[in-house]
């Protein structure tokens, strides 16, 4: 344990859990037997009065922990660093004046006690407070930060499964009303003229009909939706259960720093073994206890790491300090009688060191378990953001994608084909309704990352509006290269597409230019030249979509309207 995790421990007595009613509860078991003052009573007296006298005394410590508990809560809860201090003098205290808590408990119950070696019982006491109730308080708000950080984290990382289920689910819809519903829509409008043959004429209007009255008003749908990020969220989850944070705090138990738990031990049995064995035997014996305790410690550790489950790391825990504390008191008692000196109490140690063992590692493993946990859900919020934020792009790019489908691609199939149908109105057009349909359905169904050439992709668009219009196109050969990005290319076929449509809808029926020029910066330059006038000053959704990415500039020229647009 380092220096700065020790300061951080020592910070933990100054905050709100510096005294509990679990300091009171989880002490009653250590005071009424360890703690209990036996050796206080006088003799003759039965041994289970000290029991009896030690409960009495723990409820004057519990009224004294409630004044101390007072007294903190006059001091800033920013002051941490006072407020420690203050506990840790206020336990101090505590211990000091128990040893008279217990005689005048027994006095009150009518049981002959005395202090005896008042010097060694009182620092004795001291010592033993200041450690147990330290322990207990640092566990205490250990447990309730780690409950709160556990809490968060079990919530972010469900909502962030939730939100992505969430978001799939949103994409699907998506993909269904922009591609299922859309054909549905449209073999409704087809199925019924077409059961008796379709002529030319009725062919283009109804051609016209669906690219005006369906893909447009979706494609405009598509293109305006500005649903909000929550609008993906996932369900709420449930808090995680109490027994899930207890399995993760057990599972995470490792060994107590070996060097801190031998010396904090060694210090709690010195102020005993001064007042009844004296200086000599008890230098050495801190000495021996020292060594055997570190031993015992780094043993244990040293097997716990090579155990394959969180279960036998805990097992060989428990075990390896219940057998260290087992060895220390055998090796108190055999010092004890090389010396002649009288054994008592050293089988203590035996069950006492077990508990400080385990009471440090479990406030060491949940400091570092609640540390791992604050930085995995600093990340999991990170990594959750992040997954929304790619949600929501996934999302807009889908959405964004069928917009521009449908309002390109799809709507200028089908004005072409209705232009080329009304130029041939002899004909049957029952086939060519059909085969547009079809087209349609291809070009929902086609995956995103299919992608064909570029100069396919130009290509086969010219060729469709060439056939349904007078158009005039140059294509500059030094451009191809710069479309073998997907980006460019798609933005260049926008326009094009957009370009030719608005031609349609807005032009005199003269003859289209259309041409495709390299830029000085490598870009690609779109111009479409067609007669009429620039209808009204507020841009179309085409245009406004184009003009995210591009320098968009419709003019009036000398003989019509030229749409530019500069695709970097």
């Amino acid at each position: 344990m380092t220096v700065q995790r020790l300061r951080r421990l020592v910070g933990r007595l100054g905050g709100p859990a510096a005294v509990t009613v679990w300091m009171w509860l989880v002490t009653i078991p250590f005071a009424l037997t360890v703690m209990s003052g036996a050796q206080y009573l006088a003799p003759g007296e039965p041994i289970w009065s000290a029991g009896l006298v030690a409960a009495v005394a723990h409820l004057a410590v519990g009224a004294l922990l409630l004044a101390v508990k007072g007294l903190l809560a006059l001091v800033p809860a920013r002051a941490r660093l006072v407020r420690a201090a203050l506990a840790i003098s206020a336990f101090a205290a505590i211990g000091a004046v128990r040893p008279f808590l217990i005689v005048a408990s027994a006095r009150l119950l009518d049981v002959r006690a005395e202090l005896g070696d008042i010097g060694t019982r009182v620092a004795l006491n001291v010592v033993v407070c200041v450690t147990v109730f330290s322990l207990v308080a640092v566990a205490v708000d250990l447990i309730r930060d780690h409950r709160g950080v556990f809490r968060r984290l079990r919530a972010v990382q469900r909502a962030a499964v939730a939100d992505a289920d969430a978001g799939r689910r949103r994409i699907d819809e998506l993909r269904r009303t922009g591609t299922a519903d859309l054909l549905e829509a449209i073999e409704q409008e087809v199925e019924p003229v077409m059961l008796g043959g379709l002529d030319a004429a009725t062919a283009s209007r109804l051609l016209r009909s669906i690219a005006n009255d369906i893909v447009r008003p979706l494609s405009h749908e598509l293109f305006d939706a500005n649903e909000t990020p929550a609008a993906l969220a996932g369900e709420a989850s449930p808090p995680p259960r109490r027994r899930d944070w207890l399995a993760s705090v057990i599972g995470g138990i490792r060994p107590a720093p070996p060097l801190l738990t031998a010396i904090l031990f060694v210090l709690l049995a010195t102020p005993y073994a001064l007042g009844n064995f004296g200086l000599g035997v008890s230098a050495v014996q801190a000495v021996l206890a020292t060594l055997i305790l570190f031993g015992g410690n780094r043993t244990a550790a040293a097997l716990a790491a090579r155990a394959a489950t969180s279960a036998g790391r805990v097992s060989v825990i428990v075990v390896g300090v219940w057998l260290t504390g087992i060895v220390l008191a055998a090796e108190s008692t055999l010092l004890l009688r090389t010396f002649g000196l009288t054994v008592y109490g050293a089988w203590l140690q035996a069950l006492l060191f077990p508990v400080i063992a385990l009471a440090l590692a479990f406030v060491d493993s949940l400091s570092a378990r609640l540390r791992s946990d604050q930085k995995e859900l600093e990340e999991s919020v990170l990594t959750s953001v992040t997954a929304a934020a790619r949600i929501r792009s996934d999302y807009d790019r889908e959405r964004s994608r069928l917009a521009h489908l449908l309002h390109t691609a799809v709507q200028a199939d089908l004005i072409a084909t209705a232009l080329s149908l009304h130029a041939d109105a002899g004909r049957d057009a029952t086939g060519a309704v059909r085969e547009a349909v079809d087209r349609i359905r291809e070009q929902l169904a086609r995956a995103p990352r299919n992608r064909p050439d570029p100069r396919a992709q130009l290509g086969r668009l010219i060729e469709t509006w060439a056939s349904a219009m007078p158009l005039r196109a140059h294509v500059e050969e030094t451009i191809w290269p710069s479309l073998i990005d997907p980006a460019r290319c798609d933005a260049v076929i926008d326009a094009v597409s957009e370009g030719l449509a608005n031609a349609v809808r807005h032009g005199d029926g003269t003859e289209v230019g259309l041409a495709l020029l390299p830029t000085e910066v490598g870009g690609v330059q779109v111009i479409v030249a067609s007669g009429g006038v620039v209808a009204g000053e507020r841009r179309g959704i085409g245009l406004r979509d184009l003009a995210r990415s591009a320098d968009v500039r419709l003019s009036q020229v000398a003989g019509g309207v030229e749409l530019a647009v500069s695709i970097p």
